[in-house]
């Protein structure tokens, strides 16, 4: 899943990407390379479907959807894009 946003200053991705671990909440992002890298982010608003963050995904940047637990760092995935 691509993330766009031409105007909005915030990012907005599906609440499916959202990674609870410990305290913080991740969201992995795909690489060039094709493999997940989590990053911690700011959550503005989740209505269930759509997260708003202020901080850590990035315009054009892809996200995975539905995390498991083998989706670790640096792990090797295919993507398939989806519009948002």
């Amino acid at each position: 899943m691509r993330h766009e946003s031409a105007t909005d200053p915030t990012s907005k991705i599906p609440a499916d990407a959202l990674i609870a671990k410990d305290d913080q909440t991740l969201v992995g992002v795909v690489t060039k390379e094709n493999k997940v890298n989590s990053r911690p982010v700011i959550v503005l608003e989740n209505d269930g479907k759509v997260v708003r963050l202020s901080k850590g995904v990035e315009v054009g940047e892809r996200v995975v959807l539905n995390p498991g637990f083998e989706t670790g760092e640096e792990v090797q995935v295919q993507p398939v894009e989806t519009k948002f």
